[in-house]
């Protein structure tokens, strides 16, 4: 019977640990972020719309989207973030931003940041950016 008890000690000690560390039903998580479409309005604004698909297996609570914008004579970075994509599912998003009457030439995904609910945070080339 203390044979028992010291196993379930033990394994009771071995299941927290796991919990604390996040080792059980922990993941990287990881997205593929597409420009699905954007435009210059009359008024100087562009609209980026895209895609965020969580190609991971862990829920996605947190991200941020990084564009780079070209336009005649220059660039510019444009940040955008969202919330709450579940794994395997797929979200449509979109941004706006003042670009001030210059002629954009294109817009494409620089970089992004990934969190999960624990608030573990991945970048882009999949290296955690938090401890």
């Amino acid at each position: 019977m203390k044979r028992l008890v010291y196993i379930l000690v033990i394994i009771s000690l071995m299941v927290g640990l796991v919990g604390i560390t996040g080792c059980a039903g922990s993941g990287v998580p990881s997205a593929t972020f597409t420009i699905t479409s954007w435009y210059e309005d009359s008024d100087g604004f562009v609209d980026i719309c895209f895609d965020v698909e969580n190609t991971g297996n862990v829920d996605i609570a947190y991200y941020e989207v990084y564009f780079q914008v070209n336009y005649l004579g220059g660039s510019y970075r444009k940040m955008d973030n969202g919330v709450n994509v579940k794994a395997g599912t797929k979200v449509s998003d979109e941004t706006a931003f003042d670009a001030g009457y210059k002629e954009v030439t294109n817009i494409e995904v620089a970089d992004w940041e990934l969190s999960t609910e624990t608030g573990l945070t991945w970048n882009a080339a999949g290296e955690r950016t938090n401890h």
